[in-house]
């Protein structure tokens, strides 16, 4: 569980933007877990095959990119 603490702040003005700031450092730390990317993907329910069929896609266009850099 992510947790972000938010110092207190008497001024309204520094505390919206201590609050803005901790948002943002959550939003960075939910997107490095992939937490985000992980809900996102169990939104709606894909086929095994269609899944497989996908990341047969990625792979190939990744391999692509590798050997226009040089890498094998």
């Amino acid at each position: 569980m992510l947790e972000v603490p938010v110092p207190h702040a008497d001024d309204p003005k520094q505390a919206a933007y201590l609050f803005d700031k901790a948002v943002k450092k959550f939003k960075k730390l939910m997107e490095k877990e992939g937490t985000l990317k992980e809900v996102q993907d169990r939104r709606y329910h894909i086929k095994t095959s269609d899944l497989r069929r996908k990341e047969q896609k990625e792979r190939e266009r990744n391999s692509g990119k590798e050997n226009r850099n040089g890498r094998s």
